[in-house]
């Protein structure tokens, strides 16, 4: 594309298939960069990003055996890139875990336990390199001759770094959710929960939407939609749906409830992790508070404000309890609200809240115009989120104060 004025212009994107035809004719070359191919070009882009990191590899260790390791899963060169980057994260997490270690033995021993608690994970995979086990006599003698010239990026490092990583696929449902469903208009029955990534919230996360409709002639009965979604979100429901006709007299005990919770994991079938046992790959209670609040809504006919996102589990009495994916094993819901273009609010247990404080969460959530309010209670929760709580007082005649 050569306009008149002299001017070269250069477009990239990585979905063709939504341009305007129109637009890509006037453009008068087209590359097309797929997934490396063949075993050379991976090669080729392990080199180039591993070139900074040539100082810090295990003796013998090459851009071969890195190969091998990565040839477990589909990477394209960014998530390539990301993967031998976050090898390296990895191996300086374990230093600073075992120096910080090292300062509290010698000289604050109060501090061990905090330390511990505060780098388990960097500490685990640090002994497990070290084939070291807390009660070693000599622990911190050995830990003490740690430093980075004889603690290299091993092969375990870039085997950890791809554990961590997850489909592209899901990155890309991701931005189509913030499309779509995420929006920034208030609706009824259609609140924001934060979902963490991996078994303790140490991927990331994202924010998801749960949506809830209600049947005025029913049976009273909770149905949780689709395939991907686990027991425990049924409970959940189940808690919310008790805990909203005991607070009004049982006026919706007739209902019907039906609740989704649209993740980029709508429409997975449960995965298989062993013979005859299976895996939703949508758990959980941390999402019982966030449904809660879309079934008052839908219940009441108030809305919900967008700018609020949520998460913790609830109970038939209306008590919010703690979750994971907040603490020092994985931060993947601080990572969901951070990374929320909307959120300004973010609603947690009081438990998990206290126990923030040491890792100044707080101050990333400010700098980024986001809030947090801590609850104990669902009602506490619901008076934050819906936009006109003085009408659901008055529509739910025995609410609780």
């Amino acid at each position: 594309f050569t306009p008149l004025t002299n001017v070269v212009v250069i477009g990239a994107t990585n979905r063709i298939e939504i341009l305007d035809p129109a637009l890509l004719e006037r453009f008068t070359r087209h590359f097309e960069f797929t997934y490396p191919k063949n075993k050379e070009e991976k090669l080729e882009i392990i080199e180039i990003h591993l070139r900074r990191y040539k100082p810090y590899l295990e003796n013998g260790l090459t851009s071969e055996n890195i190969l091998r390791i990565f040839e477990k899963k589909i990477l394209s060169p960014r998530k390539i890139a990301d993967t031998i980057d976050d090898a390296n994260r990895l191996r300086t997490k374990e230093l600073e875990a075992c120096r910080r270690l090292v300062q509290a033995i010698k000289y604050r021993p109060e501090k061990v336990d905090e330390v511990k608690k505060l780098y388990e994970n960097d500490l685990e995979r640090l002994f497990t390199v070290l084939k070291l086990t807390p009660q070693d006599p000599d622990l911190l003698k050995k830990l003490e001759n740690v430093d980075p010239d004889n603690y290299p990026l091993r092969p375990y490092h870039f085997e950890k770094a791809l554990e961590r990583t997850y489909d592209e696929a899901v990155e890309e449902a991701q931005k189509m959710m913030l499309e779509t469903v995420r929006i920034q208009r208030p609706e009824v029955g259609k609140s924001y929960g934060l979902v963490a990534l991996g078994e303790r919230g140490e991927m990331g996360g994202f924010v998801g939407v749960i949506e809830v409709v209600v049947n005025p002639n029913g049976s009273g009965k909770v149905h949780v939609i689709g395939s991907e979604a686990g027991e425990s979100i049924l409970a959940s429901a189940y808690d919310a749906f008790i805990y909203i006709n005991s607070i009004s007299g049982w006026r919706f005990k007739n209902y019907d409830i039906y609740v989704e919770i649209v993740t980029p994991a709508k429409g997975m079938e449960k995965q298989v992790i062993g013979p005859g046992i299976t895996r939703p790959p949508v758990s959980g209670p941390s999402a019982g508070l966030a449904i809660a609040v879309a079934m008052l809504s839908a219940l009441t006919g108030v809305k919900v404000d967008p700018t609020v996102i949520m998460t913790g589990a609830i109970t038939a009495l209306g008590e919010v309890w703690p979750v994971g994916g907040l603490d020092y094993r994985g931060m993947g819901k601080i990572e969901a609200a951070l990374t929320d273009q909307y959120a300004r609010l973010l609603i947690m247990p009081k438990y998990n809240y206290d126990r923030l404080k040491s890792f100044e969460t707080e101050n990333m959530l400010l700098e980024r115009g986001i809030k947090i309010d801590p609850v104990q209670t669902f009602l506490e929760a619901a008076s934050l989120a819906l936009l006109d709580f003085e009408k659901v007082k008055e529509k739910i005649l025995e609410i609780k104060e």
